[in-house]
């Protein structure tokens, strides 16, 4: 079979295709070590106490959703699975349209919008809203997403400043503020999820105990879905890279032992 794909290369590269394509067909879920970071970041969110509210910062584009947006699904899902409260933000003007489409994709169950969960929408200003919002949460957020006042949503009543969150939970691709004040001021915990090229800047962040946990990356997703103990699409992405490259060492193998034995018959023909 290997000198038949040798001789004709096409094979190759129809092997390579359907071996790429099978995880995500059926996922295997291939063993992975789990980062320190990750594991924080999860058991931080699964230890969450019953009636606890917190603060879900969505702050990445659409251009960033296929590195973030099944991992933001997948937590969010954890998430509504447990009976706390939930207060969504956005500290860019895309968010907003990213919380809903990761919504859409979220089993809610019996979550009741304006009493289990709200949508605030995009706050402008960054660092000082953050810092604002921490001292008096409304001075700031005034309405949800769709300019309900916050005074007539029964969840925003229990809400003054950075004390009512248990935590923060962030989705980002570029960077928030709430770490500067939140935590180091207000002692707020903060798991951060997002792009892989924040991992980098985070890691000094959860070192100085500033996070108390995160996850980075498609990597970083899939680490988590295999604490939860799922094959989302994060694994089956990690799952069909770690194929792809099991395959081209086997074929670098089958190459070197093809050439060797064609030069041993070369040499004795001779």
């Amino acid at each position: 079979m290997a000198h038949n794909i040798l001789k004709d290369h096409r094979l190759i590269y129809v092997f390579y295709i359907l071996l790429v394509l099978f995880p995500f067909l059926v996922p295997i879920g291939l063993p992975m070590t789990i980062d320190a970071y990750v594991r924080d970041g999860f058991n931080f969110i699964s230890s969450i106490p019953a009636g606890s509210t917190i603060l879900v910062s969505i702050d990445f584009r659409m251009m960033s959703w296929s590195e973030i947006g099944p991992g933001a699904v997948t937590i969010m899902q954890q998430v509504i699975d447990k009976p706390i409260k939930l207060v969504l933000i956005s500290l860019i003007p895309e968010g907003p349209v990213l919380a809903d489409k990761v919504l859409s994709m979220v089993n809610m169950r019996s979550r009741v919008y304006g009493v289990d969960w709200v949508n605030v929408g995009y706050v402008p200003g960054r660092d000082t809203s953050c810092v604002a919002m921490a001292e008096d949460f409304k001075s700031i957020v005034k309405a949800d997403y769709k300019g309900t006042p916050v005074e007539s949503i029964p969840l925003m009543s229990q809400i003054k400043d950075a004390g009512s969150f248990y935590g923060i939970l962030t989705f980002e691709d570029e960077g928030t503020p709430w770490p500067l004040y939140w935590n180091l001021v207000k002692h707020v915990s903060i798991v951060k999820t997002g792009q892989a090229l924040l991992l980098s800047s985070w890691l000094v962040e959860w070192q100085a105990k500033m996070e108390v946990g995160m996850a980075a990356g498609v990597r970083g997703y899939a680490e988590w879905e295999a604490l939860l103990g799922v094959k989302g699409a994060n694994t089956m992405f990690m799952d069909a890279v770690n194929v792809a490259w099991f395959y081209l060492l086997l074929m670098m193998a089958i190459g070197n032992i093809e050439y060797f034995r064609r030069k041993r018959t070369t040499s004795r023909s001779v």
